[in-house]
């Protein structure tokens, strides 16, 4: 007859049991797929009750319309048709507007945003699971990541491409721990699309790449990466900083410059 510790033993063992990859899976897509029900639903019923405006959600919701049917993003924020470039350097307009010609209004921006940020919780499970090494650990910071008030924040508050970088990055940083280049290369090019200020981001990615450990095998390879990208990222936040943003600015100049006007009113006004 079985004593009563042995009798527990089974149930002991059972308890301890490791959290299969399957299992871990589901439980993750469950979390991802209840994300996007809350959020989509909130942001959707925000816009049908007339709380969100012109700024930003309407211009942003023209921006997509035009990209689609005229080519380019732009808005009349300003009173006549300005394109978007003129302040801010956006090309994912150009890949939003495949999803968006789906369902041409601005709830379809409200839910694509929502759907794009809860993959992040991927990105998130992946680099936990593989760092920390347990699945339990990669469902952990999956659930931190959907649960990050700020992030919450972003996607309650109308429409902002800008609010993509949070998964994009996720990815490319991933990418990059597991030295898959291709990959994060094309993960450092699709976050520095959704705002030219996110190729500073992407820069700071390629200084990782630098100091990064990395097995004997792959470290020149990690640290030319590392060079490439930052030279990637500052050229592209040169060239829209300065070339492109200017170009289409009424002014003819950066206008976004005068909101640092009381700390050097640009990036080398800034330094000094």
């Amino acid at each position: 007859m079985k004593t009563t510790n042995e009798a527990a033993a089974p149930s002991a063992r059972m308890s301890r049991r490791p959290l299969s990859h399957a299992r871990a899976l589901l439980i993750l897509w469950l979390l991802i797929a209840l994300y996007i029900a809350n959020f989509a639903a909130l942001s959707v019923l925000q816009n049908l009750a007339f709380e969100t405006g012109a700024a930003d959600l309407g211009n942003m919701n023209q921006a997509a319309w035009r990209t689609l049917h005229m080519g380019y993003p732009a808005d009349t924020f300003s009173g006549e048709v300005a394109p978007r470039a003129g302040g801010h350097v956006e090309p994912a307009f150009y890949l939003l507007a495949l999803p968006y010609a789906l369902h041409q209004s601005a709830n379809m921006l409200l839910v694509i945003q929502t759907v794009v940020v809860a993959l992040g919780a991927i990105a998130a499970y992946m680099l936990a699971r593989d760092v920390l090494g347990g699945e339990g650990a990669g469902l952990a910071f999956a659930l931190v990541y959907l649960l990050v008030p700020s992030l919450q924040a972003a996607v309650l508050t109308e429409f902002h491409p800008v609010a993509l970088a949070a998964p994009l990055v996720l990815f490319a940083f991933y990418y990059l721990q597991q030295r898959s280049l291709a990959r994060f290369l094309i993960f450092a090019l699709l976050a520095m699309s959704v705002k030219e200020d996110m190729a500073l981001l992407v820069v700071m990615l390629g200084l990782y790449a630098l100091v990064a450990p990395a097995p004997a095998g792959e470290r020149r390879r990690m640290r030319l990466a590392g060079v490439a990208t930052i030279m990637l990222g500052v050229a592209w936040f040169v060239v829209t900083v300065y070339l492109i943003i200017p170009r289409f600015s009424p002014s003819g100049d950066n206008v976004l410059f005068e909101r640092y006007a009381e700390v050097g009113g640009s990036p080398q006004g800034l330094v000094r």
